[in-house]
């Protein structure tokens, strides 16, 4: 069967305020003060104008704790989300004459449980059907590299793109690339024609998040033209907010440099001309501060240059067999994460057949020519990148109301946290979904009375809790009465055809009832009464581990003083890289700054001066609640500072949140 999708286009407002129909949305919402949010590319322009009033690139917050505040309003990402999805359904409402309530929405591969949830959220609060009329979750995701995938297999059904390009008669492995603005994605697909013609597709392994995108190109760029810019006006008397919305307007002055290099390499392309070496734009702009302007000639050449640092020219197929991986994160990281995850598998790295580029960026010679390199095969792009995802989500869709069912994946290993720092895998990447694991019953409550256990989950391939590892939210399963010493805790995970993680837990000695938790997108949790398991599936994990925070500390002593200012320092490091990649690499320094002092063995001397920083001047919203996290931990680790630090915690929290922090 043949499946023709149709773009429509979506009215919304353009630079200049203007309202014209577009066939992309951009996903920026400009928060006007006072004023109803503006979705798409009106907001896109206001970024360099108005900086602190625009969300750009919400997709990697999402399934966070962040918080987007304006006017005495706060939005979570789920909430700005969901602005951009309504905004769409509007848009077709006026097209179709109804508002579309079944639909799919495309999410990067690499979307954990917590950000898939939180997508699943933001289309329940635009509109869209997120449940079966039996109340059973709806599978309305689709993974992007997938749905690229979908899109070039339709598209050689119907005869668009000519067999002899890609010849599935014979199994080939399909590795998709699919960089866009915000985020990389890569998978790896063995695609076969069946007997009766129709294409197969087994999914092989799926990256670990990496937030590497168009923005980290127009972000390398912006700091070349400020540093010039810098030299010849000085830059040294300005505050904070002026220096933000100078960095802002510099940004926008290198996405447009951007995009003309690659409208200007295509235009040339189309003409017969490969040659880059003399290209070049003008970057002319008037009053970028005060009467200065900025003038500058920026070649392709340069612009190469400026990129480097991204495209991981040190790493080979060679080396990677060898395990040389490259440090930091570039274009190949999630290339490499794929080969070995596939290596896991299967025994040995896999051949690379097809290379099929998605996403706007792969627009950009500079990646294709990173990846023939390195593939030695040359990369294809299929029509336009930028809307393969939705006309291959159109094709899915349709099969899907065919009765065809497509299986899917796990992206990562999903591991607990258990004594010792170390990590142990419960479901690992690649899983076929839905997936239940073995009920794990190795968990012994060390302390009586414990009424809740918090279990640390960790995502990737590693043993310990060190990167590329990436911690996930903790969940809280809490029981209905108080535990013993010595009761054991059996545990299990679920992860549905959706990637969406649920856990159950439940005291071996009373199976009666299970508690189920979920971990909602704005950090909530919600907590329901399940029925027990008929049957528990046989074998367990030994583990023999504890809560955390029950376990007696045993690590160095730590200077005090000196030890908390680098953590203060850390969070306003934290704060100030907001919106930017290297926010995830701060937040890893900060909870590794949090366990040494958890585990420090001097670690009630941290309560005090923890105290007087709770307590001080304004420690800002994001310090306070980690202030109140160390105290309560260190509060469980040392018994005998429970009391003073549930006097401490009193003016920031509920009794029975210090009830449940520090149980008696």
């Amino acid at each position: 069967e043949q499946v023709i999708p149709k773009v429509i286009e979506v009215e919304q407002l353009v630079e200049g305020g203007s309202a014209s129909r577009r066939p992309l949305l951009s996903s920026a919402v400009y928060f006007g003060e006072g004023k109803t949010p503006v979705v798409g590319a009106f907001a896109r322009s206001m970024a360099g104008r108005q900086a602190g009033r625009v969300v750009r690139s919400v997709k990697s917050a999402m399934g966070t704790r962040r918080v987007f505040a304006f006017d005495g309003r706060n939005y979570d990402p789920a909430e700005v989300s969901a602005l951009i999805l309504g905004h769409l359904a509007q848009g077709a409402k006026k097209l179709l004459g109804f508002l579309p309530e079944d639909v799919v929405i495309t999410v990067p591969a690499s979307f954990d449980s917590d950000m898939r949830q939180a997508t699943v959220d933001a289309a329940a609060k635009a509109g869209f059907r997120v449940t079966e009329p039996d109340g059973s979750p709806r599978n309305i995701l689709l993974d992007e590299p997938r749905a690229a995938l979908f899109d070039f297999v339709n598209r050689q059904t119907r005869g668009e793109i000519p067999e002899d390009l890609v010849d599935f008669t014979r199994p080939k492995n399909v590795l998709v690339f699919d960089l866009g603005g915000g985020t990389l994605d890569v998978s790896l697909h063995k695609v076969r024609r069946d007997d009766a013609g129709g294409l197969k597709v087994e999914d092989y392994a799926i990256s670990r998040y990496t937030r590497i995108g168009g923005d980290d190109f127009d972000r390398l760029v912006a700091t070349r033209f400020l540093a010039v810019f810098g030299r010849r006006v000085s830059l040294e008397g300005l505050g904070a907010s002026e220096r933000a919305a100078l960095e802002q307007r510099f940004l926008s002055f290198a996405e447009e440099a951007k995009r003309e290099l690659v409208n200007e390499q295509e235009n040339r392309a189309v003409l017969g001309v490969r040659d880059g070496e003399d290209l070049e734009v003008e970057v002319l702009q008037a009053r970028v501060l005060g009467d200065h302007p900025f003038e500058y000639r920026l070649s392709f050449r340069e612009f190469e240059e400026i990129l480097s640092p991204l495209l991981g020219e040190g790493i080979t197929l060679e080396g990677v067999d060898r395990g040389e991986t490259g440090e930091g994160e570039t274009l190949m990281t999630p290339v490499v994460d794929v080969l070995l995850k596939t290596r896991d598998r299967t025994g040995e790295l896999p051949r690379i057949d097809v290379v099929l580029l998605n996403g706007g960026m792969t627009r950009l010679s500079t990646v294709r020519d990173r990846l023939r390199r390195f593939f030695g095969v040359e990369p294809l792009c299929a029509g336009d990148p930028d809307l393969a995802v939705v006309r291959g989500a159109v094709a899915y869709h349709y099969h899907l109301h065919r009765g065809v069912r497509f299986g899917g994946i796990l992206n990562d290993t999903i591991g607990i946290e258990v004594a010792g720092g170390r990590v142990r895998p419960i479901v690992a990447a690649g899983t076929a979904l839905p997936f239940r694991s073995e009920v794990i019953r190795d968990f012994v409550v060390h302390q009586d009375g414990a009424s809740f256990v918090d279990l640390p989950f960790f995502l990737g391939r590693r043993t310990d809790t060190q990167a590329p590892n990436r911690r996930i939210a903790s969940r809280r399963v809490r029981f209905p009465r108080p535990l013993a010493a010595g009761e054991v805790l059996c545990l299990q995970v679920e992860v549905d055809e959706r990637s969406i993680m649920t856990l159950k837990g439940w005291p071996k000695g009373a199976p009666g009832q299970v508690f189920q938790v979920t971990l909602l997108s704005d950090g909530s949790r919600k907590e329901e009464p399940q029925e027990a398991p008929g049957e528990e599936p046989s074998g367990s994990f030994r583990m023999n581990a504890l809560r955390r925070a029950q376990e007696p500390p045993q690590g160095e002593a730590l200077p005090v003083e000196p030890t908390l200012r680098d953590l203060q320092g850390t969070y306003q490091e934290f704060l100030r890289a907001a919106g930017d990649p290297s926010q995830s690499g701060v937040a890893n320094r900060i909870r590794c700054l949090e366990r040494r002092i958890l585990g420090a063995s001097n670690g009630g001397d941290f309560v005090a001066p923890l105290g007087r920083l709770l307590t001080g001047r304004s420690p800002g919203g994001y310090a306070r609640p980690r202030w109140v996290f160390l105290l309560g931990e260190l509060g469980m680790r040392h018994p005998r500072h429970r009391q003073e630090v549930a006097r401490m915690v009193r003016p920031f929290c509920t009794l029975q949140a210090i009830q449940r922090m520090l149980p008696t």
